[in-house]
């Protein structure tokens, strides 16, 4: 594997060019996975996207049974893949999540820190698979963690199956972002958990 590009992180791989997400991430990373955890009461599958370069799924492997994690951006798969290589319980996926299947490519979001490798979001054609949640035919499933910069509304409705089936917690992020990126209504991922007989349960952050 050619790992050019790439830096160590507090021991983790990392692409070389970020110099805003590996900042927040470490000090933020599971900062409010206990109060999540709390309001879940199985152990056995979570599904999380975006994966980024994986911090927080390293901390759900020793949880669960098994995690499926996302992420879409090529050199954040790569560091992904290598930070979690030691976790066999953990399922990567170099792919977005979203309503329908399909190809996309990948724009840069934050205008502050154009060297932000978390901010990167669905935009245009490209060569990156979208995939559905519901693709992964899960017999059970405990939590749905999804923080897909502004993609979530599309994941919810790609997850609707699985939801319905396992009623699982699912926790988004909420920050305008699907307002901003895709022109949708304002908590549009919101309101489709609430048709499917949701309720907030919490609210930590926007992020």
């Amino acid at each position: 594997m050619d790992l050019d590009g790439f830096r160590t992180e507090r021991g983790l791989l990392w692409p070389a060019y970020d110099e805003r997400c590996a900042q927040v991430t470490f000090r933020e990373t599971g900062e409010a996975l206990p109060e999540i955890l709390a309001r879940v009461p199985g152990r056995r599958v979570v599904v999380q996207a975006g994966g980024n370069c994986g911090p927080l799924v390293r901390l759900l492997a020793p949880v669960f049974e098994a995690v499926y994690t996302f992420e879409p951006d090529p050199r954040n798969f790569v560091a992904l893949t290598v930070n979690t290589a030691q976790l066999a319980n953990v399922h990567r996926y170099q792919a977005a999540l979203g309503a329908n299947r399909g190809r996309i490519g990948l724009a840069q979001g934050d205008a502050r820190f154009p060297a932000n490798c978390g901010a990167l979001y669905a935009s245009g054609a490209g060569a990156i698979p979208t995939l559905q949640i519901d693709d992964l035919g899960l017999e059970v499933c405990d939590l749905i963690l999804l923080d897909v910069e502004g993609a979530e509304a599309q994941a919810i409705q790609g997850a609707a199956n699985t939801i319905i089936a396992h009623r699982p917690v699912v926790v988004i992020e909420s920050k305008g972002l699907g307002e901003r990126f895709f022109g949708e209504p304002p908590d549009l991922a919101e309101q489709a958990l609430t048709v499917m007989g949701y309720r907030r349960a919490l609210k930590l952050r926007a992020d």
